[in-house]
């Protein structure tokens, strides 16, 4: 063989080469989309159970507090108390 085809042999299977690679490329970017997908679902599920769990922590302070003011003043003070800022009114009757 002479050096032109020789160089256009070497081309050809350089192309052939890079071809080939490139469907392997193109294979792991899409598992790496996968991945990616479903990396943001789990974050996704993981921040919904955080707001979850401060929103239980509210209500078991609110509880606690119930509890905690029925022993200290009575049922009936705490009921008064409590069930005002249960509907939303903060001032409390004395």
């Amino acid at each position: 063989m002479s050096l032109p085809e020789d160089l256009a042999e070497a081309a050809l299977s350089r192309q052939v080469d890079f071809e080939a690679q490139a469907k392997k490329l193109d294979a792991v970017q899409s598992q790496a989309r996968d991945e990616e997908q479903r990396l943001e679902d789990g974050l996704s599920a993981l921040k919904a159970r955080k707001a979850q769990m401060e929103e239980l922590d509210e209500v078991l302070d609110f509880a606690s507090g119930a509890v905690e003011s029925m022993i200290a003043d009575g049922v009936e003070k705490a009921m008064t108390r409590f069930n005002r800022r249960a509907r939303g009114v903060t001032q409390e009757e004395k």
